[in-house]
């Protein structure tokens, strides 16, 4: 690398760790890490996505650069659809970065993703990456090139791996000290309550939230040593939150469960028998209690039935039934 592209790369390093130490929201974060990984790392269009650390299922916040309107679909392939490059997969990488050109060889035309989506709007090449902290991943992103722009090259890869921990660590940041979520009505609300848990003040969030709440709601009781006054914070469950309850309803065991959440996390099952210091043969009757239990009869039928509890726009389309269907392209080609 020539000194004065690696004093490039260093600049523009230096100013997205500067971001990532500020606590901005994660749409912010994204977009203005987004102008200073243009500079260096040329692309057309991207998506960036906040992830549950927990599932890596899709929270709200997605950010999509682009001049189409593909970002089901590609949610869709992603959950749904045999590929390569997927995102559960990078995320287990020493380093958290791979392309397309990587991932097939040189060969795109192997890739789902390339044949269904990247080549009918006109793009090559793309470059995906999970930020990661550790082994806890806040979030994704892929960049893309148009289909007559030269693949990504190494030194792009290096550059965007460094990128990966310390934006992983600004998402964090943003979680806890922005309180980044969705904005609007499903934003968190905040009540005050007086010592006789009377409402003192309450943001117009939490009067949305309260009024979702049936009339036999429990009551709030008060504490008897309890003084001052008390915020109260109303906000959509997570799907980290609400995955324990669904398989709690379906009476999964706690080995059931631990199972269940390395399976959406895409590990292999050979991978998971070793975490757990169980066999193949008892991971295998394992995941077919699961699936009885869960009424399912895959992995993708497993992360669907938790994609539910995901934001409306945020899911793969679906079926006028409500269930799950492919794009346009894919149903076309089914027939």
């Amino acid at each position: 690398m020539e000194a004065v592209q690696r004093r490039r790369y260093d600049t523009a390093y230096d100013a997205i760790s500067r971001l990532c130490h500020q606590g901005l929201p994660g749409s912010d974060l994204f977009t203005q890490v987004s102008v200073q990984l243009r500079k260096v790392v040329a692309f057309r269009t991207a998506g960036w996505l906040r992830v549950d650390p927990m599932t890596l299922l899709p929270l709200p916040g997605l950010l999509l650069q682009a001049s189409h309107d593909h970002a089901s679909r590609f949610i869709h392939n992603e959950y749904f659809e045999p590929d390569v490059a997927k995102f559960r997969d990078i995320a287990r990488l020493q380093a958290p970065v791979q392309t397309l050109w990587q991932a097939t060889g040189g060969e795109p035309e192997r890739s789902p993703r390339y044949r269904t989506i990247l080549r009918q709007i006109g793009y090559g090449d793309d470059l995906r990456t999970v930020f990661r902290c550790g082994a806890t991943s806040w979030g994704v992103a892929c960049l893309a090139r148009a289909e007559t722009d030269p693949p990504f090259s190494r030194d792009d890869i290096s550059f965007v791996a460094r990128l990966c921990e310390p934006v992983a660590h600004g998402l964090r940041l943003s979680l806890l000290l922005a309180g980044d979520g969705p904005a609007g009505p499903a934003a968190p609300g905040v009540l005050i309550l007086d010592e006789d848990n009377d409402v003192v003040s309450l943001t117009d969030a939490a009067r949305h939230w309260l009024a979702q709440l049936p009339a036999d709601a429990a009551r709030l009781t008060s504490c008897p040593d309890g003084t001052g006054h008390t915020a109260v914070v109303l906000e959509p469950a997570r799907p980290a939150d609400l995955s324990p309850l669904v398989l709690d309803l379906h009476g999964l065991t706690n080995r059931e469960r631990q199972i269940t959440q390395l399976l959406l996390r895409g590990l292999p099952t050979r991978q998971i028998a070793q975490t757990l210091f169980i066999s193949r043969h008892t991971l295998s009757d394992h995941m077919k209690a699961i699936f009885a239990k869960l009424g399912v009869t895959s992995r993708p039928e497993l992360t669907a039935l938790l994609l539910d509890h995901v934001p409306a726009d945020l899911q793969p389309p679906r079926a006028a039934d409500g269930a799950l269907s492919p794009p346009a392209a894919v149903r076309g080609a089914a027939r």
